[in-house]
């Protein structure tokens, strides 16, 4: 600790401070720790692509610096040699969920609130932990959860349940009908229910699969016509993929080179140890399951349901 701190904290144990001085003065220094946070990040980012200069737009590693931006950041200039760069500036941010984004001197504040659980925009700001309005702490969100969404994708590996669960097609927060043009051609719902009964053409499909170490992969398809595709490139290949009797994953296992077995059926399916109980057991689709209830619970009742749009955001 150095000499200034130990001053200080000398001066503050011997000062005729009232407690709600002591308050004021911790929330004060809490404020400045978090803005150290998030500009230490940001610094860490700079010097990472300071030293590598490879340009976002085209992947050249030709850049030279060209001054900086409206908020300070060092900016670059990808230089074009034989037919290589484009010529187009960036900075550290260009191309991630960041870029772009206003007040970073609240950044390190709204981390800290969102990890102390999830809550609802309007309680966030009025809890007055972050000093901005309540339509950016909305973009503040939307922000984090992309750059959630957009980290190195996990590949799942070993023994994998793969299955499929169904969120309502919402658009909350529009206003498409009160203005008269409603973004899909049906009445409102009201309370949140669903004008058909069952699955319908108000549903979009969510594949998940988890494997053995809980590493978790969900995907939002349009239809089900895109799950044999949506598990490409996510399993490594020779890995069991556990599933239901749908053809897609029949289909998504002989395209990626997996053994494929039914969980569903109790006649086909294959025993396997248990690394922690080391008991035998057969494969069914008892974790994929659970985490969709999981999801469920976290989508409908936390966060009293999300649109279509974001439900990708809320499920990372």
């Amino acid at each position: 600790m150095g000499e200034s701190v130990n001053s200080l904290i000398r001066t503050i144990r011997f000062s005729d401070f009232s407690a709600s001085d002591l308050l004021e003065l911790e929330q004060a220094i809490g404020g400045l720790r978090r803005q150290l946070v998030a500009e230490r990040g940001l610094e860490v980012r700079n010097q990472k692509v300071g030293e590598e200069r490879t340009g976002p737009h085209c992947g050249s590693t030709r850049s030279i610096k060209c001054g900086q931006d409206a908020h300070g950041q060092q900016r670059y200039r990808c230089v074009i040699r034989d037919e290589n760069g484009c010529g187009k500036t960036y900075t550290a941010l260009t191309g991630t969920a960041f870029s772009g984004m206003k007040r970073r001197d609240q950044w390190g504040s709204f981390m800290v609130a969102m990890s102390k659980g999830f809550r609802s925009i309007k309680e966030l700001h009025e809890s007055g932990e972050v000093k901005v309005n309540r339509r950016t702490l909305w973009r503040f969100r939307h922000r984090y959860l992309r750059a959630l969404e957009e980290s190195e994708p996990t590949v799942l590996s070993g023994v994998v349940e793969a299955d499929e669960t169904y969120f309502r097609d919402s658009f909350k927060g529009s206003r498409g009908w009160k203005r008269g043009n409603p973004h899909v051609d049906r009445a409102p719902r009201r309370l949140g229910k669903s004008n058909k009964r069952g699955l319908s053409n108000e549903h979009v499909p969510v594949i998940t699969a988890i494997d053995r170490q809980r590493q978790q992969y969900h995907q939002v398809l349009a239809n089900q016509l895109q799950m044999e595709h949506a598990l490409k490139g996510r399993i490594e290949e020779a890995s069991v993929l556990c599933s239901d009797g749908r053809p897609n994953y029949r289909r998504a296992a002989f395209y990626n080179s997996l053994h494929h077995i039914e969980g569903r059926n109790k006649e086909k399916a294959i025993p396997y140890v248990d690394e922690h109980t080391h008991e035998v057991k057969q494969l069914i689709l008892a974790h994929v399951n659970n985490l969709h209830q999981t999801m469920k619970n976290w989508v409908n009742e936390r966060a009293r349901g999300v649109s279509t749009a974001y439900l990708s955001h809320y499920l990372t």
